[in-house]
């Protein structure tokens, strides 16, 4: 049976991850897009999740130095801490780690529950008292425990693309996301905020559904082929030629 997708909001809510390896690192990765307040609980934590975390670590490979994909995250890391010291109003990432063994208190007040420790039985308890409390639990490679399942992302700005085979290919879910990207603009996430602007002033100049559905498809058509969105100029030309189109068409019926 298929899963239903829910696009739900978690931002600033609090997300518990348990595990401090490979995979709770990925799934961290996945959700802080997303802007939760996320608790990782483990006793040890990589060294990738320590660069992620509040107060982020420079770990260093066996022979002290820097690889580069940990270099990089390093950099960001840092730019993200610098932005928080200059009194932004919002962290962009909000990771805290608590190293120690995880308790079931830890449940408390969570939306969504993550159970990726490398201890079998400890996933398969906290997925139960996930089910006992009503909250989602993703236990990591045992689809059988999990009341949700992380999809394969694509993130835009606004656009949220997810694929998803069941648990039953991950494989197939990443290489259909790649095709998936290739097929997009790189700047979508620009199109996307000028295609909202221009809801609003279609709104303001046709009374009906149809009409401004029927304009912004054929913006957005026109947008995709450009890889970008009109000019001001541009715009005015393509929507009098449009616009004169929905009279036209108006006017037969």
């Amino acid at each position: 049976m298929p899963l239903f997708p829910i696009f739900t909001d978690i931002k600033n809510q609090h997300v518990l991850i348990v595990g401090g390896g490979a995979v709770a690192l990925r799934k961290a990765e996945k959700l802080l897009a997303f802007g939760p307040e996320i608790q990782l609980v483990a006793p040890k934590v990589c060294p990738e999740l320590e660069v992620l975390a509040d107060q982020p670590a420079k770990p260093t490979n066996t022979d002290g130095k820097l690889g580069p994909e940990l270099e990089k995250r390093c950099a960001a890391a840092e730019d993200l801490a610098e932005l928080s010291s200059t009194g932004a109003e919002e962290r962009l990432v909000k990771l805290r780690l608590c190293r120690r063994n995880y308790e079931d208190s830890d449940l408390e007040g969570a939306v969504l529950v993550v159970a990726a420790s490398d201890n079998p039985d400890l996933n398969h308890g906290i997925a139960e008292k996930c089910l006992q409390r009503h909250i989602p639990c993703n236990v990591t490679d045992d689809k059988a425990y999990c009341t949700f399942q992380f999809p394969s992302l694509i993130n835009r700005g606004e656009l949220t693309v997810a694929v998803s085979t069941g648990g039953a290919s991950p494989a197939a879910a990443a290489f259909l996301r790649e095709k998936i990207e290739e097929f997009l603009p790189e700047d979508l996430d620009i199109i996307l905020e000028d295609l909202e602007r221009k809801r609003t002033f279609f709104r303001s100049r046709f009374k009906t559904q149809p009409e401004r559905s029927r304009l912004a498809r054929a913006l957005f058509q026109e947008y995709m082929l450009l890889g970008r969105p009109f000019s001001d100029d541009e715009f005015r030309a393509w929507f009098e030629a449009a616009a004169g189109c929905c009279g036209r068409l108006n006017s037969r019926k």
